[in-house]
C-alpha cells in the first residue's frame, strides 16, 4: 500500500512541478496558494516519514487537519466571486464547470470532520494502549478506569461510558451540518443521464 501511495504522490508532484508557477506564483488568490503549498509540504513530510517513523502522528494528523480546513476556507475567501457561479452539476466532478463558493465552504465541513475522526482514532488507540499496559501515559484516565488493576465491573462500566462519550464527540459535527451549504454530487450523474436521453435536434 505504501508503494501505491508513493506512486500516486509522485504523479501528483509531477503535475505540481510542471505547473508550479501557475499554481503558487500568481497574485490572485495569494493566501490560498501559500496555504496550498504548505499543505503539500506537510503531505510530503508525512510521505517521507513512512520510511523513518519519527513523526508524532497525533501532532501530524492534527496539523494536517487544521491546515486542510484553513486551505478550504482560504479558497472561499480568495475566490469569493465564485458565489456567482451557477453550475448545473458539481464543479468538482464536472469538467465543464468550476468550483463554486458554496462548494468551497462545504469542503471545510468535511475537513473538520476528517480532523475530528482522526482525533477519535487516536483516542481509541490510546485507550487500547492504556488497557493493555503498553507503556503510555494514561493520565488522567488511569485512576478513573482502574486500568492497572484486575478488570472489574466498575472498570467495564467506566470504559463503556468513555466509549459512548467518544462516539458522541466524533458525531457531534453532524449536528452543525445545516450551517454549511449542501451540493449534491448525484446531480452530475443525473445530468449525464438526461443528456444521453435528450432527443437530438440535428
Amino acid at each position: 500500500s505504501n508503494v501505491l501511495l508513493l506512486c500516486f504522490f509522485a504523479i501528483v508532484l509531477k503535475f505540481v512541478f510542471q505547473n508550479s508557477g501557475h499554481l503558487f506564483l500568481g497574485r490572485y488568490g495569494r493566501n490560498h496558494r501559500i496555504v496550498g503549498a504548505i499543505y503539500l509540504v506537510i503531505l510530503l513530510v508525512g510521505l517521507i516519514d513512512l520510511g523513518f517513523h519519527q513523526l508524532n502522528f497525533f501532532l501530524y494528523d492534527t496539523v494536517l487537519g487544521i491546515t486542510g480546513t484553513i486551505l478550504t476556507l482560504s479558497a472561499a475567501r480568495d475566490f469569493k466571486n465564485h458565489q456567482y457561479v451557477k453550475n448545473v452539476a458539481s464543479g468538482i466532478l464536472e469538467k465543464s464547470s468550476t468550483v463554486s463558493y458554496s462548494e468551497m465552504v462545504e469542503h471545510s465541513f468535511y475537513q473538520i470532520l476528517n480532523l475530528v475522526q482522526a482525533l477519535y482514532l487516536h483516542a481509541q488507540a490510546r485507550l487500547l494502549a492504556c488497557k493493555y499496559h503498553q507503556h503510555v501515559s494514561c493520565y488522567p484516565l488511569d485512576g478513573w478506569l482502574s486500568l492497572y488493576e484486575p478488570e472489574t465491573k466498575k472498570q467495564n462500566t467506566n470504559e463503556a461510558i468513555l466509549q459512548l462519550a467518544l462516539v458522541a464527540v466524533v458525531t457531534l459535527p453532524w449536528n452543525f451540518r445545516y450551517l454549511f451549504p449542501i451540493n449534491k454530487f448525484s446531480a452530475n450523474y443525473n445530468t449525464q443521464i438526461n443528456a444521453k436521453l435528450k432527443p437530438s435536434t440535428k
